[in-house]
């Protein structure tokens, strides 16, 4: 384990947000349409015109989530008995969990879940609830990066799910 030294002292790190996140994909304009006709997020040209490689961007609220085509060095085939159940007809993330929740994932709040729910089963496309009961939907894009969509008020004091052991420590005085 890294030596974190005396890290406490130094002043507090200040955040503002998060302006964008980038996933890899194999196809700009397959995973655009996925994004904005599927998951119904809107067309963002004007970051995509910015992008230095190959790609797309779509918004969602004041972010951008930016689709690059590069080279993924991440294994899509992961240990399968991680899987916490079979995967569907069509999954396109074999060996990975089959519920993004247990894997890396980027959540996105929404009004209503129902219209995405109806917008991925239109298309048979394979989705998880929650296994913590909460009003939450998993779901993977057609290259396997792993999304969770739920109403803002599922996130609200979200700490109280989780036991002691994976909360952030208090601040010391």
């Amino acid at each position: 384990a890294q030596d974190l030294g005396d890290s406490a002292a130094a002043a507090p790190v200040e955040y503002g947000g998060i302006p964008h996140v980038a996933v890899l994909v194999g196809n700009a304009a397959t995973a655009h349409a996925f994004y904005t006709e599927v998951l119904g997020m809107a067309d963002d040209p004007e970051t995509a015109s910015k992008l230095e490689v190959p790609g797309a961007c779509v918004r969602v609220g004041a972010q951008s989530i930016q689709l690059l085509v590069l080279p993924n060095p991440d294994p899509l085939d992961v240990d399968p008995e991680y899987s916490m159940s079979a995967p569907p007809a069509g999954y396109v993330a074999t060996g990975r969990p089959v519920h993004a929740g247990r894997d890396r994932h980027v959540a996105i709040t929404l009004h209503e879940l129902a219209p995405l729910k109806a917008s991925l089963e239109a298309i048979c496309h394979p989705y998880t609830m929650s296994y913590s009961g909460r009003q939450a939907l998993f779901t993977r894009d057609l290259d396997g990066n792993g999304w969770e969509f739920g109403p803002a008020a599922t996130y609200e004091k979200a700490t109280r799910l989780f036991p002691p052991y994976l909360r952030a420590p208090e601040p010391r005085s």
